[in-house]
């Protein structure tokens, strides 16, 4: 069998080059629906991975990263805040936010920290980590220059405001850009 620059260079096959083109492209398009079958495969390996050694465990002698007490201020948070609307426009307004104000004060008021209120600013002052602990803030690229921002929970999901609200999440359907930790 020729190889296709050989039958691109040989004029005299009488090569359908639009139906080359054509045949290129589907393997293209294959090719990136292969690998983001297997990207969220790695994600879902990572996953059951992490809720295998839980965060915060006292297994194999870890020392707990998160306390009791930020444990009861977690949930306290998470419950004052499952009624927010998502709304980047509204989102410094009472009842209102968007996923990276959410995650932004669940750190200030769980974790005591002061992270920066965009996606940007977390890719920028945060410290990019591969092993994500609970409290870690995920960002996620959602397409066309967007980007979603979720917070780690000990239990190895991920929880975070959107369009349809606060939702906790086993498995986020967007290619993460990285976990940030401050």
């Amino acid at each position: 069998m020729n190889s296709v620059m050989d039958l691109l260079q040989d004029d005299n096959q009488g090569v359908d080059t639009a139906g080359l083109f054509n045949m290129i492209n589907r393997g293209k398009a294959n090719l990136q629906e292969s690998l983001h079958s297997a990207l969220q495969g790695t994600q879902r390996a990572e996953l059951q991975s992490r809720q295998q050694n839980v965060p915060g465990s006292t297994e194999q002698g870890s020392e707990s990263i998160v306390s009791n007490t930020d444990g009861n201020k977690l949930q306290n948070y998470i419950d004052e805040n499952k009624d927010l609307k998502y709304s980047q426009k509204k989102r410094d307004q009472q009842g209102y936010g968007d996923c990276s104000t959410y995650a932004c004060k669940l750190q200030s008021k769980v974790y005591g920290k002061k992270v920066p209120t965009t996606t940007l600013g977390m890719m920028r002052d945060g410290t990019k980590v591969s092993k994500p602990q609970a409290g870690d803030i995920a960002i996620y690229d959602t397409g066309n220059g967007n980007r979603h921002a979720l917070t780690w929970l000990p239990n190895g999901n991920q929880i975070g405001l959107g369009n349809s609200g606060v939702s906790e999440y086993q498995n986020y359907d967007y290619p993460l850009i990285g976990n940030f930790r401050f």
